[in-house]
């Protein structure tokens, strides 16, 4: 086999691997926030704890954003703002126990998230105790999604085009 039949039958193999010949879409993108990560952002001039993350995703890739609860403090996330849902749309969000039944522990929130189209959108939240006269927005919450077109099948597909 000479190097130019290899590289070709090479680059084949990676594309059809990378392709994934029937198999699902995208993986998730997964983003996480503990609790301990929002007492360490805790500003005492704001009394509040503020994280922002961003990220970079082709169109349709699905996002998990996991945050820490306690609904035991009256504490609830929501409700989700999305800045353009042209780009973004929640598609689910679960409540999954911490495996321990202590009472008091905390729990973590998964919201799923699909891209739509290119462009860029964030998703916000606000951790408060939703009655009148309850705390307002003592954990925020912004994710920005910067979300392009360009699939990793499609720059394999470029590049397969320009082999000899």
């Amino acid at each position: 086999m000479n190097r130019i039949t290899f590289a070709l039958s090479a680059n084949v193999n990676f594309a059809t691997l990378m392709l994934g010949c029937g198999a699902p879409g995208p993986q998730p993108v997964a983003v996480e926030v503990s609790c301990d990560d929002f007492a360490r952002a805790f500003d005492a001039s704001l009394a509040a704890s503020r994280i922002a993350r961003k990220i970079a995703v082709p169109v349709g890739t699905p996002i998990t954003l996991t945050l820490c609860a306690n609904p035991s403090t009256g504490y609830r996330w929501g409700p989700v703002k999305i800045a353009d849902a042209r780009i973004l749309q929640q598609i689910d969000h679960q409540v999954e126990a911490s495996g321990t039944n202590l009472p008091g522990a905390s729990v973590k929130e998964i919201w799923t998230f699909q891209v739509l189209q290119p462009g860029t959108s964030t998703v916000s939240l606000d951790y408060s105790r939703p009655w009148t006269g309850g705390e307002k927005g003592i954990w925020q919450f912004t994710l920005t999604v910067t979300a392009s077109s360009v699939t990793l099948g499609d720059r394999v597909q470029g590049y397969l085009q320009r082999l000899p």
